[in-house]
C-alpha cells in the first residue's frame, strides 16, 4: 500500500464508491415500485446449494489458511461472514407465513447470524493482528 500512495488511487476509489452509492440508491429506489411482490424463480434449488455450497467452501478454506498461517484466512472469513448474513436474510424473506417463516428466523437467529457474527469477529482480528506489526514498523522508520 505504501508504493501506491500519491498515486491517485485512493481517491478513485472514493469516487467510485460515491458513485456506486447514489447509483445503489436510485436503483432501489426505482426497484421498489416496479418490482412484482410474487414471481417465479427457476433453479431455485440450484441457487440455494450453490450459496450454500459457496459457504462451506468459505468455512472449508478458511480452516485450511488458518491452519497453514495464510493472511488469506481474513478474506475468505470476511467472504463466510457476509454469505451467512446474506442466506439469513433470503430465507427469512422469503419464506411463507407460518411454520416456514418461524424455522427461517430460528435459523438465522440461533445457527445463521451467531456464525457469522464469530466470523467477522475473525476477519476484524485477522486483519488487525496482520497490519498491527507493520504499522509500527512504518511508523518507527518515519521516526529514524
Amino acid at each position: 500500500m505504501v508504493r501506491l500512495r500519491g498515486m491517485g488511487w485512493r481517491r478513485t476509489a472514493i469516487v467510485c464508491a460515491a458513485a456506486a452509492v447514489l447509483f445503489y440508491a436510485v436503483w432501489i429506489f426505482y426497484l421498489s415500485g416496479t418490482m412484482p411482490s410474487v414471481t417465479v424463480a427457476y433453479n431455485w434449488s440450484t441457487a440455494w446449494l450453490a450459496l450454500d455450497g459457496f459457504e462451506a467452501l468459505a468455512a472449508l478454506l478458511t480452516g485450511i489458511f488458518l491452519f497453514k498461517g495464510s493472511s488469506y484466512a481474513a478474506l475468505t472469513a470476511a467472504g463466510f461472514s457476509t454469505s451467512l448474513c446474506i442466506d439469513a436474510l433470503f430465507d427469512v424473506t422469503t419464506a411463507a407465513q407460518g411454520t416456514p417463516l418461524v424455522t427461517a428466523v430460528l435459523e438465522a437467529a440461533l445457527v445463521e447470524l451467531p456464525f457469522a457474527a464469530l466470523s467477522g469477529m475473525l476477519a476484524i482480528k485477522l486483519l488487525t493482528a496482520g497490519t498491527a506489526p507493520q504499522t509500527a514498523a512504518v511508523e518507527e522508520g518515519r521516526r529514524s
